[in-house]
């Protein structure tokens, strides 16, 4: 166990690495690249409702996707951290997003919670797999909330540097059935 997770972190910072090693300009490209997949997705056009990820540290960009679904008259919820806890809560006026943990815009106390539990997720992580393995940052917070709240589709975006032959994966660590990257999509759209 405790060797598994000294790899987990040794992969966390060797992944962390090459994707802030990218620049400005190649992570909107492909980020666009991955956005465009998306929208262009049945699983996007089927949601009502989209949970998407605040950006942080290079993570793949998430504004054209908010915009156009905002366009679309999707609603979008994002994560708010609660203690060890997150919760979502839907995204009315992106101006009234605060500074909150880790640095991640979120938004503020009072905010309405996001209820809907078939809302199509689209969440971070810092590496992939060609099985829908995923390893995030390490808090949990998203397991946790998964675990609590099975019934939504998800999806992860990434950059073809993030996907690993292998990952060193823990029981509670949940597969994603969708990775979208710059060039290829893994396993199936979700519907």
């Amino acid at each position: 166990m405790a060797g598994e997770k000294e790899e987990k972190k040794a992969l966390r910072r060797r992944i962390l690495h090459l994707r802030e090693a990218l620049t400005e300009e190649e992570a909107e490209e492909k980020s666009r690249l991955i956005c465009g997949r998306i929208l262009m997705s049945r699983a996007y056009r089927d949601a009502s409702c989209l949970y998407l990820y605040m950006e942080i540290r290079r993570e793949v960009g998430m504004a054209r996707l908010r915009e156009q679904a905002l366009r679309d008259g999707k609603r979008i919820a994002v994560p708010r951290v609660e203690g060890k806890q997150m919760v979502f809560c839907y995204l009315e006026r992106p101006e009234d997003l605060v500074s909150g943990a880790y640095g991640i815009r979120e938004p503020g106390a009072g905010c309405r919670i996001a209820e809907e539990e078939d809302a199509l997720l689209v969440l971070p992580g810092v590496a992939y797999d060609e099985t829908g393995g995923r390893i995030g940052y390490g808090g949990g917070y998203y397991d946790r909330y998964l675990a609590g709240h099975p019934g939504h589709s998800l999806a992860a975006p990434a950059y073809e540097l993030q996907i690993c032959s292998a990952l060193p994966l823990e029981p509670f660590d949940r597969r994603v059935p969708w990775i979208i990257t710059e060039t290829r999509e893994i396993g199936g759209e979700v519907q």
